[in-house]
């Protein structure tokens, strides 16, 4: 995800474990924006395999581009 839309997210969250948290935070975004994907009937691993490799279909999961 664009940094500027994770930055508006605000956790309540403990000073030592920041990027713990965070980073934990934001693979269950992803994840749960993966499931709710329904332009490639594939499985999570797959629609991540995809992510990596056409830039297109990462921006539209991501909601940056409608096609």
């Amino acid at each position: 995800m664009p940094e500027s839309v994770l930055e508006q997210i605000d956790l309540p969250i403990a000073a030592e474990n920041d990027d713990e948290m965070w980073l934990e935070c934001r693979g269950q975004v992803i994840l749960n924006l993966l499931k709710l994907d329904t332009s490639v009937k594939a499985g999570i691993k797959n629609k991540r395999k995809n992510c990596g490799w056409c830039e297109n279909y990462m921006m539209k999961v991501l909601g940056l581009i409608n096609i």
